[in-house]
Order: structure tokens, then C-alpha cells, then sequence
């Protein structure tokens, strides 16, 4: 059927109009409308696909359900307009890449046995061997479809917004004993870097939290100069063992010498691998939902000058402290995540 497609796009046909292109005189005919029309032309690829009546009338029936445009007069326009048409889900999407092989495999199938068998076209049988054709295989690509043999059916089912959606609670982790834990994020607005960070003790208790605005660079290098001042102001009060929490999973790779860092940020990632020896902190990934109060610190940076640094719980504003509390009393939030199937599973009421 590829390959039908492909001469047919090509007008490689061995159709009237080229065949007499070799010098052959051919009185003009049509093998594939119902009822038969006289023709005052040769019969070529675009009349046989999409000008005569058979073609537009099944064009119409399987194209106007779907939205898409199908009262064009060259083959290449309506199948760009089917491949081309934006699907909801993959059954639309493999409904719109496919379905016109087979339309135009049926229209020359219809031209052929009515020139060389006399079987008249017939809308009907034409449309009803697409559809039972391309059932199969709808039920052949998404085995666990369970569907009817209706096109009705079919046409709700590409409508549908098909996704999976599942969520799992995500919590801030309290340090154990004698140990702090520092979380730092980066953040980015109108071209403008800042950085954040909070640093708590095994009970979940504010010490400190800071907010750098580091001016112009990349969303790397402020998740490291972030997470790289923290770690400083826990080595300069002498703060051993010290947990640092990353929602960047490259800088946690990198800071674990896993992952080879950047360019631009691997001055940065040199020093903080330093602090790790030399200090034993340790650093750990976590999920974005566990670090909004870090994550709402660095977004603070966008609106102050330079680099403030919260020495006392009040300091802080309002929302944060809320997340503070949040995240002391382990109170979850959810983090939703959206897959998309490989496998299509429909069933209609």
C-alpha cells in the first residue's frame, strides 16, 4: 500500500492521460465514479483520488468526522491536510498517518475492477471494506483496545483525552541527630539569576535561610552558586557533616563526581567537591516538591538587592514560613506526574 501511495504521489499511474503521453489515442473515460460520467478528458491521478465522485464521497465520510478538510482537488493537498492534522491521542494520530493509504488503496482497487472485471463502483462496499480493513488493524496496533466495530465508536474514541495521571505523596525529610540540613534551589526571571537556601536542624528548626541575586548567567550556575553558599556559611560556623538537598539532579550527579559538570559551572563544582572531603557534608537529590521553601527564597532574589540573609525565623515572609511549619510538621504535598500510554485502553459506556 506504501508503494501504491507512492506512484500515485509520483504520477507514476499507468493511467489514460499517461499512457497517452506514449503516442496512444484513448477515448476519454471514467472507471471510478458511480454512476458512470462522460468525460471529456483523460482520467488522471487527481480525479481518480479526489475529483470524481466516488473519491469525494469517501473522502467526506471519513474526513468530515475528524475536522479534517477533504473537498481539495490534488492528492497532495488532502494528504498533507491528514497528516498534517493535529490528533489528541494516539489513536487519532494513528488514524490520521493511515487511514488515507488505505482510502486510496480501495479507490484504485474500485478503478481496476470496474475496467478490467465490469463491477460497478459502489460507495457502499468501498467504505465498508475501509472500514472493516482498518478495524483490524486498529485492533492489531492497540491490542487491549476494547472498541466496537463502528466508526461511531472510533470517532468518540479520537476525541477522548487519553492520558494516565498518577500521584504519590512527597515529604521534606527531617536530618537525624546532630546533623543540618541545607536545601538551596536557583531561579531564573527576565534574564535575571538569583539563588536560595534554608538550612534546619534535626527537629525541622529554622537556623538560617539566605537569598543572592547573582545577576546574569545560567539556571546551572545559580543552583550552584546557591547550593555552594550554603555550604560555606555551614563550614565558617564550623558545622560538620552537614546534608545538602538539591532539586537539581545534574548538580547532585556532578557534586558526587558521577556526572562530569559543565563548563561554565565547573569552578563551582570543584569547590563544593572540596567542602565535601574536607568537611564530610554529603549531598542528596530531592524532588521540587519537597524544597519550595528554598525554591520561594531563591524567587525572593528577584525582588531585593543583593544578598539578604534571615538570621530569625520572624524575618522570613509569610508564605515561607508557612512552608517551614509545612515541612516540620512532615506534612506531604503531592507530586502528579503525566504519562502517556502505550497502550490504549477505551471503554465506552
Amino acid at each position: 500500500m506504501p508503494f501504491l501511495l507512492w506512484r500515485a504521489v509520483g504520477n507514476k499511474f499507468y493511467i489514460d492521460k499517461r499512457v497517452a503521453r506514449f503516442g496512444f489515442t484513448l477515448n476519454p473515460q471514467c472507471y471510478c465514479c458511480c454512476p458512470a460520467i462522460n468525460r471529456t478528458e483523460l482520467e488522471d491521478i487527481n480525479h481518480l483520488f479526489c475529483q470524481g465522485d466516488l473519491a469525494r464521497k469517501i473522502w467526506r465520510k471519513f474526513a468530515g468526522p475528524l475536522g479534517i478538510g477533504w473537498n481539495f482537488n490534488s492528492l497532495n493537498i488532502t494528504l498533507w491536510s491528514w497528516w498534517n492534522h493535529k490528533s489528541s491521542n494516539p489513536i487519532a494520530r494513528f488514524i490520521t498517518k493511515n487511514l488515507p493509504i488505505i482510502i486510496c488503496w480501495e479507490l484504485w482497487k474500485s478503478r481496476c475492477c470496474n475496467k478490467f472485471e465490469g463491477t460497478r463502483p459502489s460507495i457502499y462496499i468501498t467504505s465498508s471494506n475501509i472500514t472493516i480493513f482498518f478495524l483490524q488493524i486498529i485492533k492489531k496496533q492497540f491490542s487491549r483496545v476494547r472498541i466496537r466495530d463502528s466508526w461511531s465508536i472510533i470517532y468518540i474514541a479520537c476525541d477522548a483525552h487519553i492520558q494516565q495521571t498518577s500521584s504519590f505523596p512527597v515529604k521534606w525529610i527531617i536530618p537525624l541527630a546532630q546533623i543540618v540540613k541545607l536545601n538551596s534551589d536557583g531561579s531564573c526571571s527576565n534574564g535575571k539569576y538569583g539563588g536560595g537556601g534554608i538550612i534546619r536542624d534535626q527537629e525541622g528548626n529554622f537556623i538560617t535561610a539566605y537569598s543572592i541575586s547573582l545577576g546574569v548567567g545560567t539556571n546551572n550556575y545559580a543552583e550552584a552558586e546557591a547550593l555552594l553558599f550554603g555550604l560555606k556559611w555551614c563550614a565558617d560556623r564550623g558545622l560538620k557533616r552537614a546534608i545538602g538537598e538539591s532539586d537539581s539532579l545534574l548538580m547532585v550527579k556532578c557534586a558526587k563526581r558521577e556526572w562530569k559538570p559543565p563548563w561554565n559551572i565547573s569552578n563551582q563544582v570543584k569547590e563544593i567537591q572540596k567542602m565535601i572531603e574536607v568537611h564530610s557534608f554529603n549531598i542528596n537529590h530531592c524532588f521540587r516538591e519537597a524544597n519550595r521553601p528554598a525554591n520561594n527564597l531563591a524567587t525572593l532574589s528577584h525582588r531585593i538587592e543583593g544578598n539578604k540573609i534571615f538570621n530569625l525565623f520572624s524575618d522570613l515572609p509569610s508564605h515561607i514560613r508557612g512552608l517551614v511549619n509545612m515541612d516540620k510538621w512532615s506534612l506531604p504535598t503531592f507530586r502528579i506526574k503525566h504519562t502517556k500510554p502505550t497502550n490504549i485502553i477505551y471503554d465506552p459506556p
